[in-house]
């Protein structure tokens, strides 16, 4: 319902959709995947995300189990002159401002594809996003795309709003700064809650996200730049507090 939604807010010919629900995995469904392209003679597979449809006998984690699975699916590309498009996630660390090993999972992933993109939020618009290409084996690398989100029929949708100039690098280089800014506000107000006394940790966590505007990995990394221990509550009361690193915790 989520995917066909979202297909009819971008004024998508649905006749011209297939949405499969059965799971394929890699590279054991190859053959499978193939046939369905070809009796279909469709020209484009979305896979999302793509890690999800690695066996489970392959770790997404290391190249070589990454290459024997999408080596194979691109051969089928090729093959049947469709075009596959696999979706990932990037990874937490925001310190990390290369696009390239930004990418969830082992290397082979960015090695394997013809083409790396990414969608990142625009630092001067907020409402905007922009689509970067990080990689490009089949000739120059095309301009960056602008985007609008909005909200169409109740899905969220992206609108083109023409090129840009901006960068991928430039693009995770603003996200590292606002990054470390609201890390730093999170160091501050933790501390200040923690002078009053050890407090029971989804308590702090939910004050913490409300007031600082972050997310949990945000929080436990600051608890752990700080120092700040977790203490688990004795008899009846198992709640995990934090407390300032010296002070002594009694529940």
């Amino acid at each position: 319902a989520v995917v066909k939604g979202r297909l009819e807010a971008h004024g998508a010919d649905l006749s011209l959709v297939e949405h499969r629900l059965s799971q394929m995995y890699f590279p054991r469904d190859l053959p499978l995947l193939e046939r369905d392209i070809e009796e279909m003679g469709a020209k484009l597979v979305a896979l999302d995300v793509l890690d999800s449809f690695l066996t489970g006998k392959l770790n997404s984690h290391n190249t070589h189990d990454i290459r024997i699975a999408l080596d194979p699916l691109n051969e089928i590309s090729n093959r049947t002159a469709c075009a596959v498009i696999g979706s990932g996630h990037m990874t937490k660390d925001d310190s990390n401002v290369k696009a390239m090993t930004r990418i969830m999972g082992a290397g082979g992933y960015g090695n394997a594809a013809r083409y790396v993109m990414f969608l990142l939020p625009d630092s001067e618009e907020p409402e905007s996003m922009i689509l970067t290409c990080e990689k490009s084996n089949w000739g120059l690398r095309p301009k960056a795309r602008k985007y609008e989100r909005k909200i169409v029929s109740g899905f969220p949708t992206l609108v083109y709003k023409g090129s840009s100039r901006r960068t991928g690098s430039e693009l995770l280089h603003h996200m590292s700064g606002e990054s470390l800014a609201k890390k730093e506000r999170v160091k501050e107000r933790m501390l200040d809650l923690l002078a009053n006394g050890p407090m029971e940790a989804d308590g702090l966590m939910e004050i913490l996200r409300r007031d600082c505007g972050c997310s949990r990995t945000t929080v436990f990394t600051a608890k752990k730049e700080l120092g700040v221990p977790a203490d688990k509550g004795k008899g009846h009361n198992d709640h995990w507090y934090w407390r300032l690193p010296d002070e002594e915790y009694t529940s």
